[in-house]
């Protein structure tokens, strides 16, 4: 009789052709299972319900889940209860591996290797030598590079030894961001956050090299700021006239990259210019006109002033509610551009008592006459969004960008560290739990996530997260406060 799962149908042609593939079942959830039973066929395996005693067979364990020791215990007691040599044994990481890239990858650096134990060993459970340091996994080699695992710090970033290349490497940043280069943008970003990070000057062209993110080229402008004090290639890119204009336009709010580079093929090259485009949307129009006060950041103190008329009106509609203001806010910075603020409170899981509160707190702040235009008002998930502009009650108040986030109880973790950002510490998180088989969003940390082509295959399993603490836990991070993650 055959071993062959005869209800998936394989589709020839896939990158695994020629492969006969066995899923042991310890610690693989049936979400999991399900998906893999899917895709293994769809891509050209033949999936084996039990171990034939001959020929070439995979037989993938589930090793994130699975102790090294206990790993070692599967393999040993399998290859003994169903000898083969022609079998291999892979973690079932490989496999999401495959799918995530779409390829078929090499078994390497996740062969899962039979070793018996010595003699005097009676326990079958109890690790060789071999096995007393287990081979890592990339994530967990890799972790602690990731910028979600350092700790900012203000003072050290803003006095550290490198600030002159720094701040040449930053202009060259924000230019190619505003021109829409958002892949050169970023990779300065990375090599000016290891520079930040990095406690002494910068002296050599090697030293600079071996810092993270940072390659050769980057290494050779490093030294030429070094010794020249400056960078060339800063005059060239930022100093002519379209770099100029497109940093002038991606200040108005409402415009992007992509909108300022048309508004200056049009030919516009001032503010001026573009109250004459007809072509201006609702929120550019709103930028355009309030351009001066929008422009400016709010100074702590009226960051402050605002945060407390919002929560005081939000409290008068329930008392138990928590408003936090987040963004740079939170994380201790003396200016901010906006002010983003967040809202629910421990019971608060009924979504038409989330939309009632929310409402009754932007009609309240409406006829306070505090809220002068609203942007946008957004429904994303189980969460309410109010994006728009306020004014403070008081002779010489400017008009200042806020954000109200009303969230159920269940996503107040998540939602508090993503709008608390910063925006680079967000995406380390994001691609950290990505490298870990998981999800992090403003709504949950999900696991068990599985992705084709880069694509999540599948929902997951929403982790319990009620602090932001057990966020950082579960991605196996040491907690980094709001101040420590200024990146």
């Amino acid at each position: 009789m055959s071993n062959e799962l005869p209800a998936k149908r394989r589709k020839a042609g896939g990158f695994f052709d020629d492969l006969s593939i066995h899923l042991y079942p310890a610690a693989l959830s049936k979400i999991r299972q399900g998906i893999f039973e899917r895709q293994i066929p769809q891509n050209g395996g033949q999936l084996v319900s039990s171990l034939p005693k001959s020929g070439q067979i995979l037989v993938l364990i589930e090793d994130n889940a699975i102790e090294p020791a206990r790993l070692q215990q599967i393999v040993r007691d399998l290859s003994q209860k169903h000898p083969n040599p022609e079998a291999t044994y892979l973690g079932m990481s490989w496999l999401s591996k495959c799918l995530e890239t779409g390829q078929q990858c090499l078994f390497d650096e996740f062969e899962l290797k039979v070793s018996e134990p010595k003699p005097s060993e009676s326990n079958l459970g109890k690790m060789t030598k071999k096995d007393e340091h287990p081979k890592e996994s990339y994530v967990d080699r890799n972790r602690h590079k990731f910028v979600c695992a350092q700790s900012s710090s203000d003072e050290a970033t803003s006095t550290h030894p490198n600030k002159l290349i720094t701040d040449e490497l930053e202009k060259l940043a924000g230019a190619y961001k505003n021109s829409n280069d958002q892949w050169r943008a970023f990779g300065y970003q990375k090599a000016i956050t290891s520079i930040k990070n990095y406690p002494k000057a910068i002296t050599n062209r090697d030293e600079a090299a071996a810092l993270p993110n940072v390659g050769k080229k980057m290494a050779d402008k490093i030294i030429e700021i070094i010794e020249q004090g400056s960078l060339q290639k800063v005059s060239e890119v930022c100093n002519n006239e379209r770099m100029q204009v497109l940093a002038l336009f991606n200040r108005v709010w409402g415009a992007g990259p992509k909108t300022a580079e048309q508004w200056f093929l049009k030919g516009h090259r001032t503010l001026e210019d573009l109250q004459n485009d007809d072509k201006l949307t609702a929120h550019q129009k709103v930028g355009l006109r309030l351009f001066h006060d929008l422009d400016e950041r709010m100074q702590r103190e009226e960051c402050t002033e605002i945060y407390a008329h919002v929560q005081a009106t939000a409290l008068e509609i329930n008392p138990n509610l928590e408003v936090v203001a987040c963004g740079s806010y939170r994380r201790g910075k003396p200016t901010c551009g906006d002010l983003d603020i967040l809202i629910t409170h421990p019971k608060l899981d009924d979504d038409l008592e989330i939309s009632s509160i929310f409402n009754g707190l932007l009609n309240r702040l409406r006829a306070h006459n505090f809220l002068t235009d609203d942007l946008s008002i957004m429904s994303e998930g189980r969460q309410r969004k109010y994006l728009g502009v306020c004014k403070l009650l008081k002779s010489g108040a400017k008009h200042r960008r806020l954000d109200i986030i009303v969230v159920p109880v269940e996503e107040r973790a998540t939602a508090l560290m993503y709008f608390t950002g910063s925006a680079h510490f967000n995406r380390s998180m994001r691609l950290l739990a990505i490298k870990m088989g998981m999800s992090l969003s403003e709504h949950a940390l999900v696991t068990d996530v599985v992705r084709v082509n880069k694509e999540k295959a599948n929902t997951g399993t929403v982790i319990p997260t009620p602090t932001e603490a057990s966020v950082f836990e579960a991605l196996q991070l040491p907690y980094r406060a709001p101040n420590e993650r200024n990146h």
